[in-house]
């Protein structure tokens, strides 16, 4: 294989993790990893992924011959370039777009699916820069957790959990 061949695999194969990275979170913005650790590494790594697809595409469309397609493809990759640097630097400097919540206690388990559990968990409010406790309802699937809804009041709880 020459070394052009060898490239495009790479990219193809970022370019992949990227896109079935992309596709998760559209259709299931709720699963994320189950601790914080884990959500921010995933963030700095796709960031890199991103990153270094764009320098390898802009290795590879160097050698385009139409100069049109070249520049609209080398404006696109600048701009996903930018958003990658951009990612990196919000992740980096725990700029987060999302609440992260951290684990406190368990405080109830489905009776008759024990993946699926009551937890108190802590955040930090940015307004306050205090730290708040919220009861959610997930699921954990290994090393992933769904999270089904916020806020659950645990006064008003059937049966099921214990």
């Amino acid at each position: 294989m020459n070394r052009k061949a060898i490239l495009k695999s790479i990219c193809g194969i970022l370019a992949l993790i990227i896109v079935l990275s992309i596709l998760v979170y559209f259709f299931m913005p709720n699963f994320q990893f189950r601790t914080f650790e884990m959500n921010r590494t995933f963030s700095m790594v796709f960031g890199l992924i991103s990153a270094i697809l764009c320098i390898l595409l802009f290795i590879l469309i160097k050698n385009t011959e139409n100069r049109k397609t070249h520049s609209i493809l080398s404006f696109i990759n600048i701009l996903g370039l930018i958003a990658s640097f951009l990612t990196l630097f919000v992740f980096y400097n725990n700029i987060d777009p999302d609440v992260q919540f951290r684990d406190s206690e368990i405080l109830f388990i489905n009776r008759q699916n024990p993946n699926e559990k009551i937890i108190r968990q802590s955040y930090v409010n940015w307004k306050t820069n205090e730290k708040e406790f919220i009861n959610n309802h997930v699921k954990d699937i290994g090393i992933f957790r769904v999270y089904k809804s916020y806020g659950i009041d645990t006064l008003n709880l059937d049966k099921k959990w214990k």
